[in-house]
């Protein structure tokens, strides 16, 4: 039997689930000219996915709308905090909301009176349904993190799709986490923004669909700016050998916060490490997870420094392994099947070698209207046909209705 796809007859030198058996062609040297014209399409790339200030506004505008109805309607201790990518730095334009409900003078845990999750969410339900301003009410008790979705009507031009989670303090905890290497340096929020513009257009960036989260690819590029020696290890910036406690739902959630202790560290970078433009940061990326890291051996991960095995966590995922930043027993890329785990590498390969031997003069000439032209490879560049090379999304671990992970239609084979 492989080992690779499980195939009684496959004899494994050829497996076509190896992606090793693909071998990567050689990069030629990129001209100054050719990274400028490409630092010009990845931040009009960027532009476009960003929140414009009005919409930023029009959102916090949102949050203190809501904030106002559950302290009149609900219960005056409410306290709502937007979380996930509506907050960490790194969310798309258009992005629904996500909404952390917890209570004044009680910030880990609930107070008793309000203990039971399922009979919060439900109240918040029922009030949201006393004004015409809220639709679509639905509250989803049965989920581990009981959360009430809606959308939000300001006026006839601002609309809004959100929902309400109860206590997801962990949550918010990565958030800041997120947010503090956001606004680092500009670098990680702009490649932040590329990475999750590239998977989402290929389809890759869905977990209910049996790919990774856009959070993972976050983390996959904290963790290689870390490796530059771009942003700094927030976990590991502490006096003394021990690391210092911030309890969360059971987790170490500590990470440096003090903005002297980290300005220390990014005033002391080696300059060769932060000089880099953008395109040539982006390029380096691509090559990280197609020529150095081992997606066999190793694991990304945000808190330490160096390489961490797989050995080392004792996990026996031979896919992709990406270990959540505070609860190290979560493999983020659990779900990722073998099929899956090849059709990413095999975009991050395309992708490598699309950005990694671009040349402007194979496209066009110098342009004399250079927006226009930047404009058409943003829309080329990271687009599903150029980087899929045809194929399609795996589906081998979806319903076959409604293209989710963890459970199939009766009836229809697995």
């Amino acid at each position: 039997m492989c080992a690779l796809c499980r195939s009684e007859n496959c004899a494994g030198d050829n497996c076509p689930d190896d992606i090793e058996r693909v071998r990567l062609e050689e990069l030629p040297e990129m001209k100054t000219t050719d990274y400028a014209w490409l630092d010009g399409v990845l931040m009009k790339l960027y532009r476009r996915k960003k929140p414009s200030e009005k919409e930023i506004n029009q959102r916090e505008r949102a949050l203190k709308f809501i904030q106002n109805f559950m302290e009149m309607n609900f219960d005056k201790n409410s306290r709502l905090e937007l979380f996930g990518s509506s907050r960490n730095g790194f969310g798309f334009s258009g992005s629904d909301l996500d909404i952390c409900l917890t209570f004044a003078g009680h910030d880990i845990e609930p107070p008793e009176i309000y203990s039971d999750a399922v009979d919060v969410i439900k109240g918040v339900a029922n009030a949201f349904k006393s004004n015409s301003i809220f639709s679509n009410i639905v509250a989803i008790t049965q989920a581990k993190v009981p959360i009430v979705k809606f959308d939000l009507h300001l006026d006839t031009s601002v609309k809004f799709e959100a929902d309400i989670s109860y206590y997801n303090v962990l949550a918010k905890r990565n958030t800041k986490l997120l947010r503090t290497y956001c606004l680092l340096d500009s670098h990680c929020e702009v490649l932040g923004y590329l990475v999750k513009a590239m998977v989402k257009e290929v389809g890759i960036g869905d977990a209910s669909r049996g790919s990774l989260s856009s959070y993972a690819y976050t983390l996959m590029m904290i963790h290689f700016l870390q490796n530059e020696g771009v942003l700094p290890v927030l976990q590991e910036l502490h006096d003394g050998e021990e690391r210092p406690e911030y309890m969360v739902e059971g987790f170490n959630t500590w990470f440096q916060e003090d903005p002297i202790r980290i300005a220390a560290f990014m005033n002391n970078r080696a300059d060769a490490q932060t000089n880099d433009c953008l395109s040539k940061l982006w390029v380096k990326f691509l090559r990280y997870y197609t020529e150095d890291f081992n997606f066999e051996r190793d694991v990304v991960q945000c808190q330490q420094s160096g390489r961490l095995s797989l050995f080392e966590k004792e996990w026996t995922s031979k896919c992709i392994s990406i270990e959540d930043p505070f609860d190290y027993n979560h493999n983020l890329g659990a779900g990722v099947s073998r099929k899956m785990a090849n059709y990413i590498i095999s975009v991050f390969r395309r992708a490598r070698q699309v950005f990694g031997s671009f040349d402007v003069s194979l496209y066009n000439k110098p342009p004399a209207a250079p927006e226009v032209n930047v404009d058409v490879f943003c829309d080329i560049l990271i687009s599903k046909a150029l980087l899929s090379n045809g194929e399609e999304v795996p589906s081998d671990r979806c319903c076959r209705i409604c293209g989710k992970i963890g459970h199939f239609i009766k009836g229809l084979s697995k």
